[in-house]
């Protein structure tokens, strides 16, 4: 069995992101600051679309995401080139969150310690992980860090 600490962390990040989305309309989830582009909906379909593939790439499992989120919400998505409409509502995007908390917390709890020792994590992730994503690049004090 995996150690307990990674499930409470897991249900402690999940429930704050689930907990802030909670009562945001989708006008308010769809606005970004002037001189930026990513709003609401594109974080948290990030935030989906990383989770999901930082935690089946390093276990060698397909990562499950609805068709067009990885072109809308990964490391390679241009928010400032997609049209508002193309966004799924924040709605379906918090039901997404919430399914994926289900279904991954099942996983790491069916994980023992021997299926996450000496697993390559860095070398079989996408390249989010490794600087090419705008999350990633967050430190970077220039313009092109949002993607803008």
């Amino acid at each position: 069995m995996v150690d307990q600490s990674l499930l409470a962390m897991f249900d402690e990040v999940r429930g704050s992101l689930l907990g802030v989305l909670q009562g945001v309309d989708q006008q308010a989830a769809l606005w970004h600051p002037p001189g930026l582009c990513n709003h609401i909906v594109w974080h948290a379909g990030h935030a989906l679309v990383v989770v999901e593939w930082l935690t089946k790439g390093p276990l060698g499992l397909e990562p499950e995401v609805p068709a067009g989120w990885f072109e809308l919400f990964s490391w390679e998505s241009k928010p400032a080139d997609t049209r508002a409409s193309q966004y799924p509502p924040l709605a379906i995007i918090v039901a997404e969150l919430q399914a994926q908390h289900v279904r991954l917390r099942a996983l790491y709890a069916g994980l023992s310690e021997i299926d996450l020792k000496g697993r390559p994590l860095m070398s079989q992730v996408a390249p989010c992980a490794k600087s090419s994503c705008t999350a990633c690049r967050m430190r970077q004090p220039t313009k092109e860090r949002f993607g803008c």
